[in-house]
């Protein structure tokens, strides 16, 4: 029973399948089919443009962060290069005024102090800075790998999206033609059948089956036993016809029967 049930599901789905791949062929069915896929691919096309957009903005961001801290870095170079001349004339100043004045006894000095604080302040920050900066730049040429092999990504869809809109209707058309060139084939060696024919076999066959019919019906209303009773009538009235006139005529015999009678007695 098991066996039975699946040879059923079997053909059931060789029937599905053979129907469908005769589908396929159909010009409505292939165009659809195209047409799905191009929407698939024109879907993920849009996708990856907008991932795509999605980076540049990124990289936007990120150059304009690095273009902002390189400002920064500037106004902390300068803030830098004016400690630093401040603390120079703080010095000068000093040594004009003792010139026996030390180095550390300068460094304590209050204005000093204040000077190279800012200095110090100003060039840690930079430091930090400059190692963001950095770090955004490496940022900023990773993104631009990755929009560059998106863009070429994109590029090589929306080729493939011409291509596959071109084989649509070449597709269509070659399939088209080759059913044409099948048919006329077919109708070339003589194995075509239209509807034409199919009418005409059809119809043959319901007048033989008439016939058929007809011929059974005869036997049953014994029509076939009266016509063949009248041939027995027929037979035997020409063969007495035929014995009588034998009997009037000389083929040259020894006797010779006297009269018409004697001619329909057995001898």
């Amino acid at each position: 029973m098991f066996r039975w049930f699946r040879a059923w599901i079997y053909k059931l789905t060789g029937f599905f399948g053979d129907a469908a791949d005769e589908m396929q062929v159909d010009k409505h069915v292939m165009s659809a089919t195209y047409d799905r896929s191009i929407a698939k691919m024109q879907d993920r096309f849009q996708t990856v443009k907008g991932a795509v957009a999605e980076l540049m903005g990124i990289e936007e961001d990120k150059t304009t962060k690095i273009n902002e801290l390189s400002k920064r870095v500037e106004h902390l170079e300068s803030v830098k290069a004016g400690a630093q001349g401040m603390l120079q004339q703080l010095i000068n100043r000093l040594r004009q005024q003792n010139p026996a004045i030390t180095p550390e006894e300068i460094k304590r000095h209050p204005e000093y102090i204040e000077h190279s604080t800012a200095y110090n302040d100003a060039d840690s920050t930079q430091k930090e800075i400059e190692e963001r900066i950095q770090e955004l730049e490496a940022e900023v040429e990773q993104r631009k790998a990755q929009i560059a092999q998106y863009t070429a990504e994109l590029q090589q869809m929306q080729r493939e999206f011409t291509r596959l809109k071109e084989e649509k209707h070449e597709a269509i058309a070659d399939v088209q033609i080759a059913q044409q060139a099948e048919a006329v084939d077919n109708v070339l060696a003589g194995i075509s059948r239209d509807n034409t024919d199919k009418d005409l076999e059809a119809a043959r066959n319901a007048r033989k089956k008439a016939r058929n019919k007809a011929a059974i019906s005869s036997k049953m209303a014994g029509t076939d036993a009266k016509s063949q009773e009248s041939q027995y009538l027929q037979f035997a009235a020409a063969s007495k016809s035929n014995s009588k006139l034998d009997s009037l005529l000389d083929f040259g015999n020894e006797s010779k029967p006297e009269d018409k009678d004697a001619a329909l007695l057995p001898e």
